[in-house]
């Protein structure tokens, strides 16, 4: 996965995009991210589904901002594969 750092603001654009209470909710968690060289514990959140048994599908536009981030780290990716699980 990917770490994104986001303001205040952009949590709560985010929030909407994943449909924040009803489909996600957010999970605080320790995460081991790269800084530099260095592995350092971080505070991250995730969205973590509300119905695991029900399958939303990302939309378009949201699919196209998950692959701009990756390929700030991955630039070799072109694509994304859309999975359940």
């Amino acid at each position: 996965g990917t770490v994104v750092y986001l303001t205040a603001a952009q949590l709560q654009k985010l929030d909407r995009f994943e449909g924040v209470p009803t489909h996600y909710q957010r999970k605080e968690l320790t995460a081991e991210v790269l800084e530099g060289d260095e592995w350092e514990k971080k505070r991250v959140i995730a969205y973590v589904k509300v119905d695991a048994s029900q399958f939303l599908p990302p939309s378009e536009a949201y699919r196209c901002a998950v692959l701009r981030n990756l390929r700030g780290s991955f630039p070799e990716l072109h694509g994304l594969v859309l999975r359940d699980g």
